[in-house]
């Protein structure tokens, strides 16, 4: 709240609300939320997220993330779950 309330306010007026997954490759094999998957015909080895960030003009605020699990784990939520708690 501290870093918003001290930047410039949006020219247009307008603030986005952006939620984006992503990921991370090449963790440690013994990270227990690391996942081995195959994207778009490539093998990945490595952790998913989620952000939630503010974004206008040039700033780009992370506001909230969340860890995709892997789907053996027993707390694991689809992107999509996670997105709406967010």
């Amino acid at each position: 709240d501290d870093v918003i309330k001290n930047l410039p306010p949006p020219t247009n007026e307008i603030i986005y609300l952006v939620v984006d997954s992503s990921k991370k490759e090449k963790r440690g094999k013994k990270n227990p939320v690391a996942q081995k998957l195959r994207i778009r015909k490539k093998d990945f080895f490595g952790i998913r997220f989620v952000v939630l960030r503010l974004s206008w003009d040039v700033y780009r605020i992370p506001v909230d993330f969340e860890m995709i699990l892997p789907k053996k784990a027993p707390n694991y939520q689809k992107e999509n779950v996670l997105f709406l708690k967010m």
